[in-house]
């Protein structure tokens, strides 16, 4: 760890740790053996092979004012709200060990720290939601598939600081970093993106067939989910989290400048596909298809809407109460220079088909207009079926009326 850029003192913490991991899985595996696997059909049970670790650290309702209530059941102010562990193995077991610091400067009521479980079938109005109240240096556990049915929530105490670490098994795939660097060297290794990274988009005049028009949109469709995984599950969560833990986190230096590059080489791309819609507006085209511009629209739309989520979400107050090497840091990769906006794509949509369906081509101000044809040339294939359904629903009420 040391060698890797760590601290000693963050060495020593992370050992420690795993530890602590490793004796939790020893001791959640014997409760699986004697508790469950008597009563569960041929003893199988879910995992216990823990593989990730949360650490929280929450504040009492003294000094988190904006906490909010528990609204179903009355248990009081939740630090945390009703829900199930996700991003796991199917049925894996959680374990949590949990420890009270005590603060001067309580209000005094001295409520405790509670666990709260409840069925996860909201059509169950029988079974009552539980609360236990957990003293220092309690363990519980989630064994088999209880997370599965059920929901748990955290309800503040009043006074004092709670610690936990929660001990999960990870499901494989896709949240690793091995998985998100497989997936992009394999995609960066395709022949078209590589073609166009180099600048020789003579390599798009290969997709000339129906066929191979089909596979076009296939690979940029693949491009398209890959950028918007590195932006949002990756590069923007590492810099939301401030100059202090990328600091305290040297082996991730190189893996996030690794997808930054990446990002960028797959913006470049993108960009080069872009060029060929736009061209495919005003001339012939063998290689672009409606599916194409579909996907590229789609894509900008959805990754649109999802900058306008982080961004509110960067509005957060609790960001304001940290110390400024805690605060999110711009990643200043994510602009939308040289990507033309859906607006954009729509238009040149909209003259595509226009073309293709012998029509007289529109300006492009008539998409704003009332020329219907136009703008129906401008919706994507979802769309156009999302209306088309929309009205047979209308037709269906107006018979019944």
């Amino acid at each position: 760890l040391v060698e890797l850029g760590y601290s000693m003192k963050c060495s020593k913490a992370l050992i420690t740790m795993g530890l602590v991991n490793q004796e939790l899985i020893n001791n959640t595996q014997d409760k699986l053996e004697t508790k469950i696997a008597p009563i569960v059909p041929d003893g199988l049970y879910g995992s216990a092979d823990f593989s990730i670790t949360l650490i929280n650290r929450m504040e009492p309702t003294s000094i988190k004012k904006n906490l909010k209530p528990d609204k179903v059941h009355g248990l009081g102010k939740t630090s945390v709200s009703w829900h199930k562990d996700s991003g796991l193995q199917d049925f894996s077991s959680i374990a949590v060990y949990h420890m009270i610091q005590s603060l001067e400067n309580g209000n005094g009521d001295n409520d405790p720290w509670k666990v709260a479980l409840r069925v996860a079938n909201p059509d169950d109005r029988v079974t009552p939601a539980l609360c236990v109240p957990l003293p220092s240096g309690s363990l519980y556990y989630l064994l088999d598939d209880f997370n599965h049915h059920h929901e748990h929530a955290v309800i503040s105490g009043s006074d004092d600081l709670r610690y936990s670490s929660t001990h999960r098994v990870a499901r494989d795939g896709s949240g690793t970093w091995q998985f998100i660097r497989d997936k992009s060297q394999t995609i960066l290794s395709l022949d078209l993106c590589r073609s166009l990274s180099e600048g020789r988009v003579e390599v798009l005049d290969s997709y000339n067939s129906i066929s191979k028009q089909k596979n076009l949109v296939k690979e940029v469709r693949s491009f398209q989910q890959l950028m918007t995984d590195l932006e949002f599950e990756w590069i923007r969560l590492w810099h939301i989290q401030g100059q202090h833990h990328a600091d305290i986190h040297p082996y991730w230096h190189k893996p996030i400048e690794n997808m930054k590059k990446w990002y960028l080489q797959l913006k470049g791309v993108c960009n080069q596909i872009c060029n060929a819609l736009k061209e495919a507006s005003v001339k012939e085209s063998l290689i672009v298809s409606e599916d194409l511009f579909d996907v590229m629209i789609e894509a900008t739309e959805n990754r649109s809407k999802l900058r306008v989520a982080f961004d509110q979400r960067l509005q957060d107050k609790v960001f304001s109460t940290l110390s400024n090497d805690m605060r999110p840091i711009p990643s200043g990769i994510f602009n939308d220079e040289g990507i033309p906006s859906s607006d954009e794509l729509r238009t040149w949509r909209s003259k595509f088909m226009s073309k293709k369906n012998g029509e007289v081509p529109k300006a492009p101000s008539s998409l704003n207009g009332n020329n219907k044809m136009s703008k129906i040339s401008s919706m994507t294939k979802k769309e156009k079926k999302k209306v088309a359904s929309n009205w047979q629903r209308m037709q269906s009420t107006m018979k019944k009326a």
